[in-house]
């Protein structure tokens, strides 16, 4: 289905219907490189623990009915269709193409919140949509809302960047944003097959949005949100100061002899002002690093 695929939703208990990765370690690796390693790890969890794991963190129609399940507005973004391997395979690739460039456009910690929010945002678009028609069994997994999101800004940051729809046919990316969102759209008007296009639109809202007003998301929360970067951090060692050297009477002494010096020349230095200046410099070429 070109890019990426699209998000799916079923009833409950039937059918689904329709970075870098950097060689130093999973610490030095990008934030997208990350999240796709989430994405691949939750669908693993979802293959072993099939069906209740996409049960117990997909996002249910009628979720506002047990507020404690708010959580679910933020995990379905990581689920995707067990018995679909396209689902994930082309938002995998979506992610890593919009996803690197908007990290890099934005920054690392801003791009986390940018494709969280964008999932929690759509998701609520999707749950209003659903009330509106009267679906509360319906279930939603998949990442396409994030994702819309990511298209957007990517095509209002770099709309004439040329972007290959199925590897292939070159277009700009203005043009593909609205190639979508006019899918998107129409299928939300029509209603038709079980694609969450209200959460793909609520995805490209929040992109739109974002952009528009010009957002700074880390602004907001600070240092609320990090991925753990499991870096290994290199060992502690400790510096010992060596102790300064009292002051003696030939530190004292240098400037009386250097302003001898000055005045009457080398020559009229005595021996013991000579070893004065000796010891002097040989302590100052100790202290040097």
């Amino acid at each position: 289905m070109g890019i990426y695929e699209r998000d799916y939703e079923r009833a409950s208990g039937g059918g689904f219907g329709g970075g870098s990765f950097d060689k130093g370690g999973f610490g030095s690796w990008s934030t997208n490189a990350k999240l796709l390693v989430a994405i691949g790890v939750v669908y693993a969890a979802q293959l072993l623990f099939t069906p209740w794991f996409s049960e117990l963190f997909g996002l249910h129609g009628g979720w506002y009915r047990e507020p404690w399940r708010v959580f679910e507005l933020l995990t379905y973004g990581f689920l995707h269709s067990e018995r679909d391997l396209k689902h994930i395979l082309f938002n995998a690739i979506a992610i890593f193409f919009f996803g690197r460039a908007i990290e890099m456009r934005y920054g690392s910690r801003e791009y986390l919140w940018i494709f969280l929010s964008a999932v929690v945002f759509s998701g609520a678009v999707w749950s209003i949509a659903n009330i509106a028609e009267g679906s509360p069994n319906a279930l939603l997994v998949g990442a396409s809302g994030g994702i819309s999101a990511l298209l957007l800004l990517f095509a209002l940051n770099f709309p004439r960047q040329q972007v290959l729809i199925w590897g292939v046919l070159p277009v700009p990316a203005w043009l593909l944003a609205v190639l979508f969102i006019g899918m998107d759209v129409m299928g939300a008007v029509n209603r038709s097959g079980n694609v969450a296009y209200t959460a793909h639109l609520g995805g490209a809202l929040f992109g739109f949005l974002y952009f528009k007003f010009g957002w700074r998301l880390t602004d907001l929360v600070g240092d609320g949100l990090k991925i753990p970067s499991f870096k290994r951090r290199p060992k502690l060692r400790v510096h010992r100061e060596e102790p300064e050297p009292q002051a003696n009477a030939d530190d004292l002494k240098v400037d009386e002899i250097l302003e001898k010096i000055q005045r009457h020349g080398q020559d009229s230095l005595t021996s013991k002002e000579r070893k004065t200046l000796e010891r002097a410099s040989q302590r100052y070429k100790q202290r040097r690093p």
